[in-house]
């Protein structure tokens, strides 16, 4: 596994985000400090991505909100 130096991560305009669940995702919706970003596309098993502008928050500490969708009736949320 390669080391990614803090630096150069936000020249990375691919937000990458693993997702588990016992059943089928529908969705992945991403928010970051309550502005929702979009839905996050399944690239490979549990990998989703997204793209975004990480040089909007290099300062600060922020909140990020992960929304996985698994049915029409029940989702997961993780707050980071």
């Amino acid at each position: 596994m390669g080391v990614v130096f803090f630096d150069s991560i936000v020249y990375v305009n691919i937000c990458r985000i693993l997702v588990f669940a016992p059943v089928t995702i529908q969705s992945v919706k991403v928010q970051i400090d309550d502005v929702y970003l979009g839905e996050a596309k399944q690239s490979a098993g549990p990998l989703y991505v997204l793209e975004w502008e990480p040089f909007h928050y290099i300062g600060g500490l922020h909140n990020i909100m992960v929304q996985a969708v698994v049915s029409y009736k029940f989702y997961y949320i993780c707050r980071l």
